[in-house]
């Protein structure tokens, strides 16, 4: 990695301001911020990064012909209008990063120092799990990550077929370096029209030094010329000189989450993973009838089903099983099978009162909903459908259909997870992570399957479901 020191003298020379603040290796996670003297009251400016130095995409091309022509290759939109949409302002700068770091034409790049001092492609390839080929991605089956990070890398490998088009010399790694660094360090800091720049992510030289902690010591806010400050929390007052400074990435972020985006976890993480599963998964997607169900639920939500840690070990049912409410819902749909009618109508939703009245097309290109009812009743929405339910003479049975659902999907995940190839297979610095997350949501997962068995074992005594199987014997 470059010098520091030149890096700290640019930022210096360009009105980064850090009187109080060092940039230092530490241990653990490269560099840091390091406090220089005692922190003596939580008004102190830590570091002050002016507005110029905010990396936005409106900025990234200013004077940058390698990036706006290889924009214009990609997209024919007038630059400014297309760097300002969020999809394109994220692409942008993912673009200026991967070709200030491995193009030759950005050697005298304003931005050098900067990019000098980002962790090299050998870093990022030892803690991203998004360099885990098919074979290393392997470590992961039966996880949460597992099909997210598959589907990850095949949306970048498209991504890339379209950079390749203006900049045929990029690989999938240069690609990838970019992504990684990018979703590690930019923030969004909301909508500005300062200097017409108007943007919501930035990268900040300097600012994304600064470590995650479930304990922050530091904190930015925007300033009145629209730049960013870092300052100190109240509890940080009184910091000793040397210690580093910590800011939280979030104060909701679970070890998949870190994982995923930073390449790291945190033992002891407070905050529980979530294990996601397709709602498809419990269909025959070849099944025309399926596929209406699963739209229907597309329309008022992502249809996937989400555990997390319950909060009621002790309980039996829903509250000690950590599925969702939601979740429950769609599970409904899945237990009731043909119960559930379903029946395609002309979608009125955007049009107004009047259109409405007069609408008697029976054109097919006419968009469509999906409308649900059950027992002669609409359904509209997930709560809708689970109150309903709730009231059905069949609900112990349907319930125990959910439970049995569930605990076949989990008997999968956990035995992927136990067959899963060693995290020792990969990079070592990455495997100490990769085992805790397993770990872990291995934890969440057998915790839910045996709170799911407990309530199995109480429905199979409930009246109903007693008669119902004395009948079908």
């Amino acid at each position: 990695m470059a010098s520091i020191s030149a890096f700290v003298n640019w930022a210096k020379d360009n009105g980064i301001k850090s009187p109080h603040v060092d940039v230092a290796e530490t241990e653990y996670a490269g560099h840091g911020l390091l406090a220089k003297e005692s922190i003596s009251n939580d008004g102190m400016t830590l570091v002050h990064i002016p507005h110029n130095m905010l990396i936005t995409a409106t900025r990234a091309i200013k004077n940058n012909l390698e990036l706006c022509e290889a924009l214009s290759k990609i997209d024919e939109e007038d630059l400014e209008t297309f760097v300002r949409l969020p999809q394109q302002e994220r692409f942008t700068l993912r673009l200026f990063l991967a070709l200030q770091k491995f193009s030759s034409k950005q050697k005298s790049s304003f931005w050098k120092p900067y990019i000098d001092v980002l962790p090299s492609l050998d870093d990022i390839r030892k803690t991203s799990i998004l360099f885990l080929d098919d074979e290393g991605s392997r470590t992961l089956d039966g996880t949460g990550l597992s099909m997210p990070l598959r589907a990850k890398r095949m949306f970048l490998k498209q991504e890339l077929e379209v950079v390749k088009t203006a900049v045929e010399w990029m690989t999938f790694d240069m690609w990838l370096w970019a992504n990684a660094i990018f979703w590690s360090r930019a923030i969004s800091v909301g909508s500005s029209n300062t200097d017409d720049l108007g943007y919501d992510t930035v990268l900040l030289p300097f600012f994304d030094f600064a470590n995650h902690s479930m304990d922050p010591t530091i904190r930015w806010e925007p300033t009145k010329d629209g730049g960013i400050d870092l300052v100190p929390f109240p509890d940080a007052v009184g910091s000793l000189a040397g210690n580093e400074l910590f800011l939280s990435y979030g104060d909701d972020k679970p070890n998949q989450e870190l994982l995923y985006l930073y390449g790291f976890t945190l033992d002891g993480n407070p905050v529980s993973s979530k294990m996601t599963a397709p709602f498809a998964n419990f269909f025959d997607m070849q099944d025309p009838a399926s596929q209406v169900k699963i739209s229907w639920v597309s329309q008022l939500k992502r249809p996937v089903v989400t555990l997390s840690a319950p909060l009621k070990e002790e309980e039996t049912g829903w509250d000690s099983t950590g599925w969702t409410r939601d979740s429950l819902a769609m599970m409904y749909i899945a237990a009731l099978e043909d119960d559930i009618m379903f029946e395609l109508l002309p979608d009125v939703s955007n049009l107004t009162l009047s259109e409405k009245s007069n609408k008697t097309s029976d054109d097919e290109d006419d968009p469509v909903m999906i409308q649900a009812s059950l027992e002669g009743e609409v359904i509209d929405t997930l709560d809708s459908l689970a109150i309903k339910v709730a009231k059905s003479e069949q609900f112990p049975l349907i319930e125990l259909r959910v439970v049995i659902l569930l605990m076949n999907l989990l008997e999968g995940h956990i035995d992927e997870i136990s067959s899963a190839i060693p995290a020792q297979k990969v990079a070592p610095s990455m495997a100490d992570h990769i085992e805790r997350y397993k770990k872990e949501e291995l934890q969440v997962i057998q915790t839910s399957y045996t709170a799911l068995e407990k309530y199995r074992d109480q429905l199979m005594e409930h009246e109903y479901v007693v008669a119902y199987i004395a009948a079908q014997e």
